[in-house]
């Protein structure tokens, strides 16, 4: 199965957005960004989104009319739909391209039953 999936959610009666994940990440298309948001710089010409584990790491190269935004750890990424996000690690690759003009971006959680702890996934 394909890792990453895309399911069509109805935000209001006509605005569609869509949610996606990819490992570890969930994005899904709002239509603000929080005010309590603060803008995140771009480091070594990237916006990293997520580090994985073993080293990868979700990152969207910095370019003009692209916005990366922290709301007590969730981010807020405002860029042209189209934008690809770009997954770095041993077998680097492009994640699906961007949907909606201003995505949500969140960690996905698991639990575990076990021991009935909610945590972070690891990709």
């Amino acid at each position: 199965m394909d890792p990453s999936r895309s399911v069509l959610k109805k935000k209001k009666k006509e605005e569609v957005m869509c949610q996606r994940q990819q490992g570890d990440i969930q994005m899904e298309g709002v239509s603000t960004i929080p005010s309590s948001a603060t803008p995140i710089k771009a480091e070594g010409g990237m916006f990293i989104i997520a580090h994985g584990e073993s080293g990868n790491r979700h990152v969207i190269t910095a370019a003009p009319g692209i916005e990366l935004f922290d709301d007590e750890g969730t981010l807020y990424l405002r860029a042209p739909i189209g934008t690809p996000m770009i997954h770095e690690g041993p077998s680097r690759h492009h994640l699906p391209v961007l949907t909606d003009p201003i995505t949500k971006i969140d960690r996905v959680r698991e639990k575990d039953h076990l021991t009935d702890m909610v945590r972070p996934v690891q990709d």
